[in-house]
């Protein structure tokens, strides 16, 4: 962060102490929050610090401790609802009633299971996990993100000083092959970068190209002091959890950006992940998340077509009465806007920019 972001957050973690404290966020909170809705969207959470490179570069995790203080501030102030209640309500039409919001996680990482399962029974929050299949089958990721993991497995592994002696010859000729030589060298913020640029270039190469490339990686990937331990919940997890009273929907199969695809192979992510998870569990919430909150007019009516009562993006903004229901609202929360609760409650309500 240079010295212009610097400035920033700091002037922003004032605001919002200031807000916090004096009680002025609890006024503006129950002025909006008439008949409106907040939907938060999480991805990991984890007990690592927040420079944690397995696989979140892009800030995709909140710590544990955090999450726990901002579940108990949820439950204090907010009625937090299952996400197809929510979807419902809207799609009727129906006036909301005051302070409701809902806890949603994307994509089925183990540590929701692990981590944010128990901490959501404590404070009584039921929150809904959106599953990309594949990943809980153990099947094929979508490969900017499988890129982009067994990179940041790797990296990990080397600061570590994890990867075997009589290994590294075989990650040094690996990386040097795919040009990628360079990254065991990189300092954190700078392999960040470069793994968003490296995807942006090898998106613009021939299919055979990146199907070389991840070839490659997988290989790279099983090597003995480079294999990967479970990453995703498996369905008796899930199934544990929904008994629970969590809840499941879909993101698709293997988590494409369904604005980039055909049509005819997003309404087969679409309509796989749908009849996936409703074969393997007992109550299946009709409720969509885009993945990277991507979609097309095409890609909504279809969402639409196939039974889904609301669809999500990641667009940041309140849920209100009349909302279009294949394009509903939802807040990120990740570290960065984890540092205290003050910064938490004022991200909660969308009140200020706080990336």
């Amino acid at each position: 962060m240079g010295l212009r972001g610097t400035v920033k957050h700091l002037t922003q973690r004032a605001l919002a102490d200031a807000l916090y404290y004096t009680g002025a966020l609890g006024v503006y909170r129950r002025r909006v929050m008439r008949s409106s809705a907040v939907v938060l969207v999480y991805h990991r959470i984890v007990d690592e610090p927040p420079d944690l490179l397995d696989y979140s570069p892009s800030g995709m995790c909140v710590r544990r401790d955090a999450f726990d203080a901002q579940m108990a501030y949820l439950s204090r102030h907010y009625t937090a609802i299952p996400l197809s209640e929510l979807a419902q309500r809207v799609s009727d039409q129906r006036t909301l009633d005051d302070r409701l919001c809902a806890v949603t996680f994307d994509d089925g990482w183990r540590d929701n299971y692990t981590h944010a399962f128990p901490i959501l029974k404590k404070h009584n929050v039921p929150a809904t996990i959106f599953l990309a299949t594949n990943f809980v089958d153990g099947g094929s990721w979508f490969w900017e993100e499988r890129l982009k993991y067994v990179l940041a497995h790797v990296m990990q592994r080397h600061l570590d000083r994890a990867i075997a002696a009589s290994e590294l010859s075989a990650v040094s000729e690996v990386l040097a092959r795919l040009e990628l030589s360079a990254i065991l060298a990189m300092g954190l913020p700078r392999f960040r970068q470069f793994l968003s640029a490296h995807v942006t270039t090898l998106r613009a190469k021939p299919e055979a190209e990146r199907a070389r490339v991840m070839d490659a990686l997988e290989g790279l990937i099983k090597l003995e002091s480079l294999r990967e331990p479970r990453r995703f919940m498996n369905w008796d997890e899930i199934r544990e959890m929904e008994a629970a009273g969590m809840h499941f929907g879909a993101h698709t199969v293997s988590h494409v950006n369904l604005e980039r695809s055909e049509q005819a192979a997003a309404e087969r992510e679409i309509a796989g992940s749908k009849s996936r998870t409703e074969a393997s569990l007992a109550n299946a919430a009709p409720v969509f998340a885009y993945p990277f909150g991507r979609s097309t007019p095409a890609v909504r009516a279809f969402v639409q077509k196939v039974g889904f009562r609301g669809a999500f993006t990641i667009v940041p903004g309140l849920v209100r009465r009349g909302a279009d229901p294949m394009q509903l609202n939802r807040i990120d929360i990740n570290q960065r806007v984890s540092v205290d609760l003050p910064f938490f409650a004022c991200r909660a309500l969308n009140f200020m920019e706080m990336y």
